[in-house]
């Protein structure tokens, strides 16, 4: 589309804002830098890079944090170049991946570990890592392109004339630009219903403390005390994050002694107790054992039923909306059963009983048969535990226990046969591998619900409400030692764990935090501090900053709507944006083909954005998303030119 554009100043200068530059940013200016390169446009480019933290970093991997942070994804499987090493520089479009910089940085920086393609970096690292691919764009620019970075927070952005005028916060003034790419990250909220009770209540009584939910790093964990309780709400990433900081961050250490691992404390550790509704730390994630590139392939959850599920849709219910639980997860689950049951078959009777049962299932599946009692003692499957996703999830869904100790047995009975399933990895063994399958198919699910791909009730209930938490829980957890680590902290009496439903309440009369599980009897603990580790979702209407509530005020971008506007309408609290190449729509309903949103402002308009990289000699779909941006503007520099 070519943009009418105004001349900003005597040069003739082309300036673009990227506002934020965490990983999405980042991968933004990667490939819009790549594309100068390569094609050499004529024209004069200044593109303004706007962190309010640290300029190519963020504020999520900001180099300042301590180094017991870790991240999620192996090291070998994160890159934030295009393509890989070429033998000339690192530059936009070519460079190292995570696991190739710190092998080689390693041997130069005694602050960087050694590390193998299969195993986790420090956040601190990546974001060192990030650091570096920010300045090998900067070294190797083409001549006609300037970047210039900004350390300041933009609190409005104006449409003024086709150009986009920024002001930035503090004294910082004003920039007219032609393009604006919007990659703020993870949000901040003001605390609402329980959240700001629980902040009242703790200023109300002195020697309490509530911190708000956000990334650990930037958390006052400092401030909390060694002496008396400490109570955590969740037990998902974060919780992992704030409990090495209040344990290993003050001194303590973990250490083997024979085949255990054991803590020994620096005696400036709180006393510990968390909650969720569950009743557990989120899983594992197995260890690792595929090859680089290698993904499992889909055999029923694809483009092409899911196109046949939106045809049954509009004949049955004239819509192409989908219904998650009647036309979406049946697929999904049987590609997750069908690797629990078949890797199962391999073990027990080989490889070529294995290939013999697959066919079978996959027959057996249009025939809606998979559970057949005949079929599953055919291949000695007569004594597995069905495979159920929710129920793996919730691993004590309506149960009770009599006392605490009774639901601790169960509660470490279940961490150690997820650390024993992790050991045995995510190809042989039943359990992660089947697990692993959701990170493999999450493109699939995207096509499957992004843009109102589902019903409003069941994209609010069921895949949002249901499917996303158990999900999260199953295929989304940290580093195996991780949950070995909790596992060390319970048995040394730093850690408890509340049970399922765990519930956090104010104790007016005992003036403190009181936490208890409503499944288990005669249980309660009185806490000094609460800490929300739970890291905010997106939703515009709640977040905090002064960019989004200007915007929202002006009509500048809009909350996503999945509906017709009539009875059956939810608001899923992301940007109403259009597809790729992502423009931003005003509350007008109007797309502005000069503003673009990428990564988690548009969550839930699209579903997991939390992605920070890209994958090495994959095109995935971070850097696809990325490039469907660069694109679109090198176009409109190039029509510009014509």
């Amino acid at each position: 589309m070519t943009t009418n554009l105004p001349v900003l100043n005597a040069e003739n200068e082309f300036k673009i804002a990227i506002i934020g530059m965490g990983p999405r940013g980042l991968s933004v200016l990667e490939h819009f830098v790549h594309s100068c390169i390569k094609q050499a446009p004529k024209r004069k480019i200044r593109i303004l890079c706007i962190d309010s933290h640290e300029v190519g970093v963020g504020r999520i991997w900001r180099t300042d944090q301590a180094d017991h942070f870790m991240m999620n994804t192996l090291t070998g499987q994160v890159t934030m170049y295009s393509f890989g090493p070429d033998g000339g520089p690192a530059r936009a479009g070519n460079g190292p991946s995570l696991y190739e910089w710190m092998r080689d940085q390693s041997k130069i920086d005694p602050n960087i570990p050694e590390a193998g393609p299969d195993d986790y970096a420090p956040r601190v690292v990546y974001g060192h890592y990030l650091k570096s691919v920010y300045q090998s764009i900067l070294d190797n620019l083409p001549q006609n392109v300037a970047v210039e970075s900004i350390v300041g927070t933009v609190i409005a952005v104006h449409k003024e004339d086709g150009a986009h005028s920024l002001h930035l916060a503090d004294g910082g003034g004003s920039r007219s630009v032609h393009k604006v790419i919007l990659t703020t990250g993870h949000p901040q909220h003001e605390p609402k219903g329980a959240k700001k009770q629980f902040m009242r209540f703790a200023q109300q009584n002195p020697g309490l403390i509530f911190v708000a939910g956000d990334s650990a790093a930037c958390m006052p964990l400092d401030e909390i005390p060694s002496e008396g309780q400490a109570a955590m709400i969740g037990q998902g990433l974060g919780f992992f994050d704030a409990l090495l900081s209040l344990t290993v961050g003050r001194g303590g250490h973990f250490e083997t002694v024979g085949d255990k691992l054991v803590y020994k404390p620096s005696g400036r550790e709180p006393k510990i107790v968390s909650g969720s509704r569950s009743g557990c730390p989120i899983f594992a994630r197995g260890k690792n054992f595929k090859k680089p590139g290698q993904s499992f392939k889909a055999l029923f959850m694809n483009e092409r039923s899911l196109q046949s599920a939106r045809i049954r849709a509009r004949r049955e219910r004239d819509t192409e909306q989908l219904d998650f639980n009647r036309d979406v997860f049946p697929l999904l689950h049987a590609e997750m059963e069908h690797i629990y049951l078949k890797i199962e078959v391999r073990h027990r009777q080989g490889p070529e009983k294995e290939a013999e049962f697959s066919a079978e299932y996959q027959q057996r599946f249009l025939e809606g048969s998979t559970r057949d009692a005949t079929f599953l003692a055919k291949y000695s499957l007569s004594d597995v535990t069905p495979f159920d996703m929710y129920k793996l999830a919730r691993p004590f869904a309506g149960m009770e226990f009599l006392d605490n100790a009774t639901y601790q047995t169960a509660l470490r009975k279940v961490m150690l046969d997820d650390i024993a399933a992790a050991k045995r990895g995510n190809v042989d063994g039943p359990l992660k591998a089947a697990l692993d399958v959701l990170r493999d198919v999450r493109d699939t699910i995207r096509h499957a619900v992004d843009f109102g791909g589902l019903e409003p009730r069941s994209h609010r209930d069921h895949f949002l409400g249901a499917f996303v938490p158990a999900a999260t829980s199953l295929s989304s957890g940290p580093p195996l030692m991780r949950l070995e680590q909790a596992v060390a902290l319970m048995d040394a009496g730093i850690l408890e764990i509340a049970g399922p439903e765990a519930n956090f309440a104010c104790d007016k009369r005992e003036g403190k935090f009181r936490v208890s599980s409503p499944r288990v009897r005669n249980t309660f603990w009185l806490a000094e501090t609460v800490i929300d580790t739970r890291v905010p979702t997106t939703n515009l209407q709640s977040d905090s900053s002064a960019l989004t509530q200007a915007m929202l005020a002006n009509r500048f971008i809009d909350e996503y709507t999945n509906g017709d506007g009539m009875d059956h309408c939810f608001e899923v609290g992301g940007l109403a944006v259009t597809e790729a190449p992502f423009y931003v729509i005003d509350g007008n309903g109007e797309p502005n083909h000069d503003c673009y949103a990428l990564g988690l402002p548009t969550e839930h308009t699209r579903w997991f954005q939390q992605v920070g990289s890209g994958t090495p000699n994959t095109v995935s779909r971070f850097s696809k998303d990325a490039a469907s941006i660069s694109d679109d503007i090198y176009k409109t520099v190039i029509e510009l030119e014509q």
